[in-house]
C-alpha cells in the first residue's frame, strides 16, 4: 500500500492516527467500521473478552480483514497491538505457546532464554497480523505487596532489569515486531493498582534514576515505543501523573534522556488517571500536550 506524504493527508486523517482503541467483536462489524470512518483512527488493541483470540486463524483473519478494509477506505494500515508479556499477562492463549513470565525467566540465571523467548513469541505474534507488543515490562519491582506487577518483573534489581529488558528487545527486533517498553517512569514501588486509583511514588529524580528510572534510561536508546504509567511523582510533578505530565514526557524524557522513539499512554480508561483528570477527553489533550503520542482507548 502506497503511504500518501503528511502534507497530503486532511487534518482528520492525521488526528485519527493518534488513537488506537478496542473494540468489541471477533470480526469486523458496525463498531470498528465507524471508528475506521468516522474517527480514521491509527490503531487496534486487541483482548479476548472482546475479540475471541479464540485461535490462531480467528486472529490471523481479523487482523487481515481490518488491514484490507483500511486499505478500502484509503487509510494508512494500522497498527495492531496487544499485551503478550509471557506469563498471567498473556492475551492470547488458545493455540499459541503458553511463554513463562519475566520473573521465572530472571531465575534461570540465562539472559540469553529471554531473548529466545521473546523471538518465539514475536514470531508468533507476526503471524497472525499483530505489529506491536506491550511488553517488556521494565518495572523493577522493589515493593513485594505491589498489587499490579509483581511477577511481571523482571526483578528487585535495576542492572538486571535492564539487562533482561534488553534481551527481550533485541528478540522482538529479530522477530520483526515492535516491541513497547513500559510503565514509564516505574511502576514497582507502589501499593495502589493504577487500574483502581492513583498509585504516589514519593521520590526525588535522583532517587528515580538510582532505581525505577534506571532500566528506561539504559534502554532509551533501544526501545522503539514506551508505555506511560498513571502514576504521580510528587517531587517531580505535584500536580499531574506522568501520562498527564508534560515535566515528565518532555522534561525528562524527550529533553533529558533524548527518547526518539513513540510515546504511548496506558489505557486512559484506567481509573488512576480518571482520579487525576476530570474526563477522558480532557486526559486525552492533557497527555498528547504533555508528549503522547498515541492516545490508547483500551479496554
Amino acid at each position: 500500500m502506497k503511504i500518501p506524504p503528511l502534507e497530503a493527508m486532511s487534518l482528520e486523517e492525521k488526528v485519527g492516527q493518534l488513537f488506537m482503541t478496542f473494540f468489541s467483536g471477533e470480526e469486523i462489524n458496525v463498531d470498528i467500521e465507524k471508528l475506521m470512518e468516522e474517527c480514521k483512527i491509527g490503531g487496534v488493541i486487541y483482548y479476548e473478552w472482546a475479540n475471541g483470540l479464540s485461535s490462531r486463524e480467528q486472529v490471523r483473519r481479523l487482523s487481515r480483514d481490518l488491514q484490507e478494509r483500511a486499505k478500502e477506505k484509503s487509510l494508512l494500515p494500522l497498527f495492531i497491538a496487544v499485551d503478550q508479556e509471557g506469563g498471567r499477562v498473556s492475551r492470547l492463549k488458545k493455540g499459541f505457546t503458553e511463554f513463562s513470565g519475566n520473573a521465572a525467566l530472571a531465575l534461570t540465571g540465562e539472559p540469553s532464554l529471554t531473548k529466545r523467548c521473546a523471538t518465539a513469541m514475536g514470531k508468533e505474534l507476526r503471524s497472525v497480523g499483530i505489529s506491536i507488543n506491550f511488553a517488556p515490562v521494565l518495572d523493577v519491582n522493589s515493593r513485594y505487596d505491589n498489587p499490579v506487577i509483581g511477577m511481571r518483573s523482571f526483578g528487585e534489581s535495576p542492572e538486571e532489569v535492564a539487562e533482561l529488558g534488553f534481551q527481550a528487545l533485541e528478540g522482538f527486533h529479530q522477530a520483526g515486531v515492535m516491541a513497547t517498553v513500559k510503565h514509564f517512569p516505574g511502576h514497582g514501588d507502589v501499593s495502589v493498582d493504577s487500574h483502581k486509583g492513583l498509585p504516589i511514588v514519593d521520590k526525588t529524580f535522583k532517587d528515580l534514576q538510582k532505581s525505577d528510572l534506571f532500566p528506561f534510561i539504559k534502554l532509551s536508546k533501544n526501545a522503539p515505543a514506551l508505555m506511560t504509567g498513571h502514576l504521580l511523582f510528587p517531587q517531580i510533578d505535584a500536580k499531574y501523573c506522568a501520562t498527564l505530565s508534560k515535566k515528565i514526557l518532555t522534561g525528562i524524557l524527550r529533553e533529558d534522556m533524548q527518547y526518539k522513539g513513540l510515546v504511548i499512554s496506558d489505557s486512559l480508561f484506567m481509573g488512576g488517571l480518571l482520579e487525576n483528570c476530570p474526563s477522558i477527553s480532557a486526559a486525552a489533550i492533557r497527555s498528547f500536550s504533555a508528549g503522547v503520542d498515541i492516545l490508547l482507548f483500551g479496554g
